[in-house]
């Protein structure tokens, strides 16, 4: 299973009612891990909430001076 389909699969159950420590256990993830996708996912369940986003910095401190 890759991981889009484990996060994937970790909303399904959590949908389901499952309960948040038993889906990490049985994904090997952390609880946060978890509550991050649900949070992503609820803010776009129809979207492509399961992607990776960028780390890079919305804002440069630098752009944010020169204002």
């Amino acid at each position: 299973m890759n991981e889009i389909e484990k996060r994937k699969e970790a909303i399904r159950l959590l949908l389901s009612e499952e309960n948040v420590t038993l889906i990490s256990k049985t994904m090997k993830r952390s609880r946060a891990w978890t509550y991050k996708w649900y949070n992503r996912y609820k803010e776009e369940p129809l979207g492509s909430w399961y992607e990776d986003e960028s780390r890079r910095p919305k804002q440069s401190k630098k752009k944010l001076q020169q204002r």
